[in-house]
């Protein structure tokens, strides 16, 4: 193998790492409160939701998706879900955006017939947001937020399993002493 054919090799490679979709995810909680002494939650109504936004992502298919493997994840973080008199409520948000990019070529530049003119290319493409809220059930305060980006495409894993990956994902950092880095 020569060295054209070896750096050809390690460009697709470099592309195909660079334009993968991958879940980023971020935290913030209020560090004046301690998350320690909560142990119960409860989901906010339905009616409080903000379903009349964007009924297209907030849909039943979703909620169930969502509630359920945030149950499990908080479950596996020894909370529990209770009717009455939560420590915790819990609400989430959908967001999803129709964005842009402009590229320049990456190796320079384009030979035109006078001059080098930067090559640059337009990219439109969905960015979804999934966030995550825990509020203080006494005074409806935001305690914890985690959020997952990516983008989207219709070539992507099913809705389900991106939705469970994100929330696996988002609560991997959840409680914020136990926050772990990869």
């Amino acid at each position: 193998m020569n060295r054209y054919s070896l750096f050809w090799i390690l460009f697709g490679a470099g592309l195909l790492v660079g334009c993968s979709n991958e879940i980023i995810v971020r935290t913030d909680y209020d560090k004046t409160i301690s998350l320690s002494n909560c142990k119960t939650y409860q989901w906010l109504p339905s009616k409080d939701i903000e379903m009349r936004n964007n009924p297209v992502y907030y849909n039943e298919l979703s909620d169930k998706r969502i509630k359920s493997s945030v149950d499990e994840e908080l479950q596996r973080k020894g909370f529990r879900l209770v009717e009455e008199k939560p420590d915790l409520i819990v609400h989430y948000h959908i967001v999803i955006e129709d964005k842009s990019m402009v590229r320049t070529d990456p190796y320079g530049y384009y030979y035109g017939s006078y001059w080098m003119t930067n090559q640059k290319n337009l990219y439109e493409y969905r960015e979804g947001s999934l966030l995550i809220d825990l509020m203080d059930a006494s005074n409806k305060s935001l305690v914890w937020r985690g959020w997952a980006v990516s983008i989207l495409d219709d070539s992507r894993e099913m809705p389900e399993q991106l939705l469970k990956n994100a929330i696996v994902k988002i609560f991997s950092q959840f409680p914020p002493g136990e926050a772990k880095t990869k």
